[in-house]
Protein backbone atom coordinates (compact mmCIF):
# COMPACT_ATOMS: atom_id res chain seq x y z
CA UNK A 1 0.00 0.00 0.00
CA UNK A 2 1.72 3.67 -1.02
CA UNK A 3 1.21 5.95 1.48
CA UNK A 4 0.02 9.88 -0.31
CA UNK A 5 0.92 12.98 1.67
CA UNK A 6 -1.69 15.34 0.88
CA UNK A 7 -2.27 19.12 2.10
CA UNK A 8 -5.07 20.43 3.61
CA UNK A 9 -6.86 21.60 0.45
CA UNK A 10 -6.39 17.77 -1.22
CA UNK A 11 -8.10 16.25 2.19
CA UNK A 12 -10.88 18.61 1.33
CA UNK A 13 -11.28 18.44 -1.64
CA UNK A 14 -11.40 14.10 -1.35
CA UNK A 15 -14.72 14.03 0.28
CA UNK A 16 -16.49 16.25 -2.51
CA UNK A 17 -15.05 14.38 -5.48
CA UNK A 18 -15.80 10.49 -3.39
CA UNK A 19 -19.55 12.06 -3.69
CA UNK A 20 -19.35 13.26 -6.86
CA UNK A 21 -18.41 9.42 -7.79
CA UNK A 22 -21.25 7.97 -5.41
CA UNK A 23 -23.26 10.12 -7.69
CA UNK A 24 -24.83 11.86 -4.43
CA UNK A 25 -23.35 15.37 -5.66
CA UNK A 26 -23.06 16.88 -9.22
CA UNK A 27 -20.56 18.89 -10.53
CA UNK A 28 -22.56 22.19 -10.51
CA UNK A 29 -23.26 21.69 -6.75
CA UNK A 30 -19.82 20.72 -5.60
CA UNK A 31 -18.10 23.65 -7.34
CA UNK A 32 -19.93 25.63 -5.04
CA UNK A 33 -18.22 23.89 -1.91
CA UNK A 34 -15.09 24.21 -2.21
CA UNK A 35 -14.76 27.76 -3.31
CA UNK A 36 -14.01 26.08 -6.55
CA UNK A 37 -15.23 27.49 -10.33
CA UNK A 38 -17.46 24.77 -12.07
CA UNK A 39 -14.48 24.35 -14.62
CA UNK A 40 -11.76 23.91 -11.56
CA UNK A 41 -13.91 21.49 -10.54
CA UNK A 42 -14.46 19.81 -13.77
CA UNK A 43 -10.71 19.95 -13.82
CA UNK A 44 -9.97 18.54 -10.40
CA UNK A 45 -12.59 15.20 -11.39
CA UNK A 46 -11.00 14.67 -14.52
CA UNK A 47 -7.97 13.85 -12.47
CA UNK A 48 -9.38 12.22 -9.55
CA UNK A 49 -11.09 9.81 -11.91
CA UNK A 50 -7.67 8.94 -14.22
CA UNK A 51 -5.81 8.95 -10.84
CA UNK A 52 -7.41 8.46 -7.70
CA UNK A 53 -6.80 9.73 -4.37
CA UNK A 54 -3.01 10.45 -6.06
CA UNK A 55 -4.99 13.32 -8.27
CA UNK A 56 -5.50 15.68 -5.89
CA UNK A 57 -2.17 15.78 -4.99
CA UNK A 58 -0.38 19.14 -6.64
CA UNK A 59 2.03 17.56 -9.72
CA UNK A 60 4.75 20.17 -9.36
CA UNK A 61 5.44 18.91 -5.72
CA UNK A 62 9.22 18.06 -4.99
CA UNK A 63 10.46 19.81 -8.17
CA UNK A 64 12.31 22.73 -8.35
CA UNK A 65 11.24 26.50 -9.52
CA UNK A 66 11.30 27.37 -12.47
CA UNK A 67 12.64 30.37 -11.57
CA UNK A 68 15.56 29.18 -9.43
CA UNK A 69 18.61 29.93 -10.27
CA UNK A 70 21.45 27.19 -10.91
CA UNK A 71 23.19 25.90 -8.70
CA UNK A 72 26.11 26.54 -10.04
CA UNK A 73 25.52 30.13 -9.21
CA UNK A 74 24.86 29.62 -6.02
CA UNK A 75 27.52 27.39 -4.75
CA UNK A 76 30.66 28.04 -7.13
CA UNK A 77 31.64 30.65 -9.33
CA UNK A 78 31.73 34.43 -8.07
CA UNK A 79 28.83 34.38 -5.94
CA UNK A 80 30.24 32.08 -4.04
CA UNK A 81 33.38 33.73 -4.01
CA UNK A 82 32.51 36.64 -2.81
CA UNK A 83 30.14 35.13 0.54
CA UNK A 84 33.83 33.58 1.45
CA UNK A 85 36.11 36.56 0.27
CA UNK A 86 36.83 39.79 0.63
CA UNK A 87 33.04 40.74 0.67
CA UNK A 88 32.24 38.41 3.15
CA UNK A 89 30.98 41.02 5.82
CA UNK A 90 28.88 43.02 3.10
CA UNK A 91 25.22 42.93 3.68
CA UNK A 92 22.89 41.52 0.70
CA UNK A 93 22.42 44.57 -0.86
CA UNK A 94 25.34 45.72 -1.24
CA UNK A 95 26.79 41.86 -2.47
CA UNK A 96 24.40 41.98 -4.88
CA UNK A 97 25.49 45.08 -6.26
CA UNK A 98 28.97 43.69 -6.35
CA UNK A 99 27.34 40.66 -7.97
CA UNK A 100 25.69 42.73 -10.68
CA UNK A 101 28.40 44.23 -10.99
CA UNK A 102 30.24 41.40 -12.22
CA UNK A 103 27.11 40.43 -14.92
CA UNK A 104 25.28 38.07 -12.37
CA UNK A 105 21.52 38.98 -11.75
CA UNK A 106 20.61 37.91 -8.30
CA UNK A 107 18.31 39.72 -5.65
CA UNK A 108 19.32 41.21 -2.47
CA UNK A 109 16.91 38.86 -0.96
CA UNK A 110 18.38 35.49 -2.94
CA UNK A 111 21.59 36.95 -1.55
CA UNK A 112 20.01 36.94 2.21
CA UNK A 113 18.44 33.79 2.05
CA UNK A 114 21.85 31.81 0.57
CA UNK A 115 23.81 33.39 3.50
CA UNK A 116 21.60 32.00 5.96
CA UNK A 117 21.18 28.12 4.54
CA UNK A 118 25.14 28.69 3.63
CA UNK A 119 25.83 29.35 7.81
Amino acid sequence: METLTMRRKGRDRLPIMVGIQRQELTRVSAAELPGLSYRQTRRVWRRYRAQGDAGLVPRLRGRPSARRKPAALRAGSSAGALRRGALRDFGPTLMAEQLAQEGLGVDHETVRRWALTSG
